[in-house]
């Protein structure tokens, strides 16, 4: 079940960023510069959305995540040591 659309009074939105139709962003999100959130949108609480991030249509976040930073993608390369593998949308 989607939330009704709203924005919790302690959000934080950065001018730039533009918030679609029918989003509901919880208590203490962070959304940052030039990020846009397609409609019908659900962040939980605690989230932290980094600067020019793009989220579609119909996507739930759930609370206390990092989206549009570094992620956890790390592999083995043939000499044995990791190396960062970048998360990219296809």
């Amino acid at each position: 079940m989607r939330e009704t659309p709203s924005i919790h009074k302690s959000a934080v939105i950065d001018e730039s960023a533009v918030i679609g139709r029918d989003a509901s962003i919880g208590p203490n999100v962070y959304i940052g510069k030039n990020v846009h959130i397609q409609d019908n949108v659900s962040i939980g609480a605690n989230t932290c959305v980094l600067e020019n991030t793009i989220i579609a249509d119909f996507v739930t976040i759930g609370s206390n995540s990092t989206i549009g930073g570094v992620g956890f993608g790390y592999e083995l390369n043939d000499e044995g040591q990791y190396e960062l593998i970048p998360h990219l949308e296809m």
